[in-house]
């Protein structure tokens, strides 16, 4: 969760990247507990790009615009 990294820095280091083309399209996030992972965590059902699933095994499949088209990285 990004509310908690800690960034030893003054700036976010967001804004010293480059934009290159890349877009996050989707993050589906599997875990054998969803319901209780949303629970935990109810600021992941705000996040529109962001789906919590029940899976047999904890994992994430996220889709990404690139210049050359989308990849999927899982």
């Amino acid at each position: 969760m990004p509310a908690l990294i800690q960034w030893d820095t003054d700036a976010h280091p967001c804004k010293t990247l480059r934009d290159v083309g890349l877009r996050l399209h989707s993050l589906d996030v599997f875990h054998p507990e969803a319901s209780g992972l949303l629970e935990a965590f109810p600021a992941l059902k705000t996040l529109g790009s962001v789906t919590v699933r029940h899976g047999p095994e904890t994992r994430l499949v996220a889709q990404i615009s690139t210049p050359g088209g989308m990849r999927v990285l899982q």
